[in-house]
């Protein structure tokens, strides 16, 4: 089943929803984890952060609604941006937790996003 993009007339088929889908469910951790980090260490950077990246990529979900191409891009662009802050974040810390496993999380979209791109709108 293929849907229709709204005011482009490209068709999205099951894989750019699931891409759309992966984007919400990304910012959704994202926003938790900054949550999480704040209650249980006090962490305004965490929280800060968290926010933030969620925001980002809940604007890259609602691009992706009118527009999948720019806002998968977008998606791209920011699991990139979060991948290399979290490897920055592992090298420093050496501890697996969070920065290690938001990093693994972050590269999968990256990779996964990137997949989508290539394989196109009709996807």
């Amino acid at each position: 089943m293929h849907y229709v993009d709204n005011n482009l007339g490209l068709e999205n088929g099951p894989v750019i929803q699931l891409a759309k889908i992966s984007l919400l469910v990304l910012s959704i951790l994202m926003t938790f984890g900054g949550i999480i980090g704040f209650l249980k260490a006090q962490s305004k950077a965490s929280l800060a952060a968290g926010l933030i990246s969620g925001a980002l990529l809940i604007c890259s979900y609602s691009i992706s609604m009118r527009n999948s191409v720019v806002g998968i891009l977008f998606g791209i662009i920011i699991a990139l941006l979060l991948s290399i802050t979290f490897a920055i974040r592992l090298f420093k810390t050496r501890k697996f937790m969070p920065s290690g496993m938001l990093m693994l999380l972050c590269i999968i979209e990256l990779l996964f996003l990137a997949y989508v791109n290539y394989l196109g709108p009709s996807a």
